[in-house]
């Protein structure tokens, strides 16, 4: 968040764990939202008048590891003043763990979403995917705007990088907050493949959502089946806790495929819950209509 603001950007929201603070309409709110593998994020909304390609990525993106290298820094004296055993303990626990997360953070990886070490990678390597970044920024910081209403140039996507995938899922989630849902599916057909999106939780993500429109789109069950593998069961099972977009998912699929009423309707209490407790205004809206165009199809 330091090195954010002081590069121009500004503050959007902070997750501790599944703890998300988030400023919407002049207050602080806060609500849940977890992904698995991560401990927390700050989002932060890149600079408005700056172009794209300009925009610096690197002093965002490792913010959080020159803080942790810091914290572990003046613990290590700390330790050594000390003379009570247990505070040296607790002392040296904490400078551990954040000695241990400059490592995480800093060197590339992606175990299930790209860590920051990862996404300077992948900036540095190529202007496609500094972009994609930039402006998966912007579409999580405009809060004030649901995605029907964002400015087109935020779903632009190239073909080239790993996060051509992630741009088109966002596309796809604009089309579906459009109800234009074969437009949806054929951006999600390639995003959901195994073969073609190399990060695990945008290939989750975009799975989801066409399962979600392959529904809609009354597609044959042999295609759904498959798609609905135990991994996307074990997904689902587990974002479905703090994610009402999921719900919605999973509402669609016992009402319109499965056609059972009763488990439907429990999915169906479960959103309306999230969306009440753990969801953005805008967010809100979207996935109430699209929850409403479900159940005018039964």
């Amino acid at each position: 968040m330091v090195l954010g603001k002081l590069t121009g950007y500004s503050f959007v929201s902070y997750r501790i764990g599944s703890f998300l603070f988030k400023i919407e309409e002049g207050k602080l709110k806060v609500s849940r939202f977890a992904i698995k593998g991560t401990a927390g994020q700050c989002a932060m909304l890149p600079p408005k008048d700056v172009e794209d390609k300009d925009v610096d990525i690197v002093p965002y993106y490792l913010g959080g590891v020159l803080f942790n290298l810091i914290t572990g820094l003046i613990l290590i004296p700390l330790f050594f003043l000390c003379d009570n055993i247990f505070v040296k303990i607790i002392i040296y626990m904490l400078g551990a763990i954040s000695l241990a997360m400059v490592f995480l953070n800093l060197y590339p990886q992606k175990i299930m979403m790209p860590n920051d070490g990862y996404c300077v990678k992948l900036a540095r390597k190529n202007q496609e995917d500094h972009d994609e970044l930039v402006r998966m920024l912007r579409i999580e910081g405009d809060r004030e705007h649901r995605l029907r209403q964002m400015d087109e140039n935020y779903f632009v996507y190239s073909e080239e990088g790993e996060l051509s995938v992630s741009g088109k899922l966002m596309a796809a989630l604009r089309y579906e907050d459009m109800h234009e849902f074969e437009k949806a599916e054929e951006l999600l057909r390639e995003s959901a493949d195994k073969e073609k999106s190399t990060i695990k939780y945008h290939r989750l993500e975009a799975a989801c959502e066409l399962l979600f429109c392959l529904i809609m789109n009354n597609r044959d069950g042999v295609e759904i089946e498959k798609l609905y593998d135990e991994e996307l069961q074990k997904y689902l099972d587990t974002t479905k806790k703090y994610l009402a977009g999921k719900r919605r998912v999973l509402y669609a699929y016992q009402l319109l495929y499965k056609k059972n009423e009763e488990e439907a309707e429990k999915e169906y209490q479960e959103a309306l819950r999230l969306l009440r407790d753990n969801t953005s205004r805008n967010d809100r809206i979207m996935e109430e209509e699209l929850l409403k165009e479900i159940k005018n199809r039964s």
